[in-house]
């Protein structure tokens, strides 16, 4: 994932988790059960997705996208970097955000 930070400098980030969980249900979730990575996968292919990058950063992007059995995979999804508050409230970071990756699901 690539984003310009509150300085103005682009950050790269890579999260990478050891074991994915995949449900079949409609919304369909692909992700890690500690939800680093949360995708929400309709029918249609509307696509909501949130990775955590710690210090209290998320990624947040809606697309489209299509999973299959073994998972998803999206390549420049744009999205926005935000910072989680205290009581709930997410302040933006940066609306130039790029994510690229996959989601495997256990065979």
């Amino acid at each position: 994932m690539t984003y310009v930070d509150e300085s103005g400098e682009q950050q790269r980030v890579e999260v990478a988790v050891d074991s994915a969980q995949c449900d079949t249900e409609d919304p369909r979730r692909l992700g890690t059960a500690d939800e680093t990575i949360v995708m929400l996968v309709g029918s249609a292919g509307d696509t909501t997705m949130r990775v955590h990058l710690g210090d209290d950063l998320s990624f947040l992007a809606q697309t489209t996208a299509s999973a299959t059995r073994t998972g998803l995979e999206v390549a420049d999804v744009p999205g926005t970097i935000v910072r989680s508050g205290i009581s709930g409230t997410q302040t933006r970071i940066s609306s130039d955000a790029t994510l690229s990756g996959k989601v495997v699901c256990p065979g």
